[in-house]
C-alpha cells in the first residue's frame, strides 16, 4: 500500500512540475515570434553577441526603434533578427528566475515603436541619438536611446540587474570604453553635464 502512495505522489508531482514549468513561461512566451521594438541603442561587440551593456560606442550599432522579430527567450539569452541579422542579447549574471527574464525583456524591447519615447528627442540632438553618438544636454532618456546601459552605476557597480527606473536615478554612468577603461557621464538636473574620458 506504501508503494502505491508512493508512485501516486511522485507520478503528481512530476505533474505539478510540468504544470509549474509550462505556466511559469507562459509569462515570457508571448512574445517569441512576434515583433518588438529595442527600446535602447545596442551595439553588438562580439559579432552578433550584445551585452546587457555597452561599449563606449564600439561595435555595429542598431539604433533605438529598430524593429526586431523574437525568435527565442531562455535562462542564456534573449535572441532576436534585427535588419535580417540574428543577434543574442546574453549575460544574464545573476537572477535567472521567469520573472527577471520577464523584466529584463521588457527592459530592452517594447511592442510599439511609439512607446520608445522617439519623439520626444529634441531635434538638436536627434541624429546624434539615431547614430549612436552623445552630446552635452542630452536627458538621460536620450543617452539610453543613443548609448544603451551603462557597465557600472558606480566605479564597481555593475548595472546589468538593476532596472530602468533605478539606473534613471542616479547622476554618474560609467561605459566601457575597453576592458580596462571607463568612460564617466555625470548628469545634472537630468541633463548630460560633463564627460570624463
Amino acid at each position: 500500500m506504501s508503494k502505491l502512495l508512493l508512485k501516486i505522489m511522485i507520478i503528481l508531482l512530476i505533474a505539478f512540475s510540468l504544470l509549474f514549468g509550462c505556466v511559469s513561461m507562459k509569462a515570457v512566451s508571448p512574445s517569441i515570434g512576434k515583433t518588438a521594438f529595442n527600446s535602447v541603442g545596442l551595439r553588438p561587440f562580439k559579432g552578433n553577441v550584445i551585452s546587457f551593456t555597452n561599449y563606449y560606442q564600439r561595435g555595429t550599432f542598431i539604433p533605438a526603434g529598430t524593429e526586431c522579430t523574437i525568435k527565442d527567450i531562455s535562462k542564456n539569452a534573449i535572441t532576436f533578427i534585427a535588419n535580417g541579422r540574428e543577434y543574442k542579447l546574453a549575460e544574464w549574471l545573476i537572477d535567472t528566475s521567469d520573472a527577471k527574464i520577464k523584466s529584463s525583456f521588457n527592459k530592452f524591447f517594447a511592442k510599439n515603436r511609439e512607446e520608445i519615447g522617439l519623439n520626444k528627442i529634441n531635434p538638436t540632438f536627434y541624429n546624434g541619438v539615431i547614430s549612436g553618438f552623445e552630446a552635452i544636454g542630452m536627458t538621460k532618456e536620450e543617452i539610453l536611446l543613443c548609448l544603451g546601459y551603462p557597465s557600472y552605476l558606480g566605479r564597481k557597480d555593475p548595472s546589468n540587474d538593476d532596472e530602468r527606473e533605478a539606473i534613471l536615478s542616479l547622476n554618474e554612468w560609467y561605459y566601457l570604453k575597453s576592458r580596462f577603461r571607463k568612460i564617466l557621464l555625470i548628469f545634472r538636473e537630468g541633463k548630460l553635464y560633463k564627460i570624463v574620458d
